[in-house]
């Protein structure tokens, strides 16, 4: 219920639902103290009350998931993680990644394995629904993976791995990943191979999406062919030294 001009202060019994795992209420007028109580129900994940007019909050209830409050007046007296926005937080989670490790590869240097990735597609997935919280519980990012690798293996596209990490949301809601797709064999992916795999990232029906994920969308980070160029140039570089 974000964005419906709700106003007023909060009860603490809003929090008490034994089934409720969220409470989204940002960008609207409440106000007042901010007590959360001690007796918030015990699946509860996430309350998000950024973009409000709270004053006041009531620290030490025990709730130790995740509290969004950025945007509001208590903040600006206060420091606290509460306070920081969610694409402000450093994220740590990262799907195992087999081959897909960064690493300095030279003319020397086969391309297969750990150097292989030194070159991968990046870019973000933009989830537009999505059914969970705890967005740095690997538990519902490995099966995403497994998904979008057996597409990849199954349309035969020169993948040899990728990674997720980074997931946080955004301003408008949605669930950002980062997305590292490592080619197979090769240091880089030729034009046809990155056409093909960007078109299919943008392809509703790539893949069939675990639960709890809904549909995204897919950007590049960068232009991977200046990153090849300049990859290109530097071997060229190494060979004369």
């Amino acid at each position: 219920m974000e964005r419906t001009q709700l106003q007023g202060p909060i009860n603490a019994t809003l929090f008490s639902p034994v089934r409720l795992q969220s409470i989204v209420l940002s960008n609207n007028q409440l106000n007042g103290t901010l007590d959360l109580g001690t007796n918030y129900g015990s699946q509860l994940l996430l309350i998000d009350l950024q973009n409000n007019s709270i004053g006041e909050f009531v620290q030490g209830t025990g709730y130790s998931k995740e509290l969004l409050l950025h945007g509001n007046p208590f903040c600006q007296k206060v420091k606290s993680d509460y306070c920081i926005a969610p694409q402000q937080k450093n994220s740590s989670y990262a799907t195992p990644t087999e081959n897909c490790v960064a690493s300095s590869c030279n003319a020397q240097q086969p391309p297969i394995q750990n150097c292989n990735c030194a070159n991968p597609i990046t870019g973000i997935l933009h989830f537009r629904s999505f059914s969970f919280s705890d967005f740095q519980n690997g538990s519902y990012y490995i099966p995403l993976q497994a998904a979008m690798m057996e597409a990849f293996k199954s349309d035969q596209l020169p993948v040899d791995s990728i990674s997720l990490c980074d997931p946080f949301k955004d301003a408008d809601d949605y669930l950002e990943v980062r997305l590292d797709v490592c080619p197979s064999g090769v240091y880089f992916f030729n034009r046809t191979g990155f056409s093909v795999i960007t078109s299919q990232l943008n392809n509703i029906t790539f893949f069939k999406h675990p639960h709890p994920f809904g549909p995204f969308f897919f950007t590049l980070n960068d232009n991977y062919f200046t990153g090849k160029a300049n990859f290109e140039q530097k071997l060229v570089l190494d060979i004369d030294l």
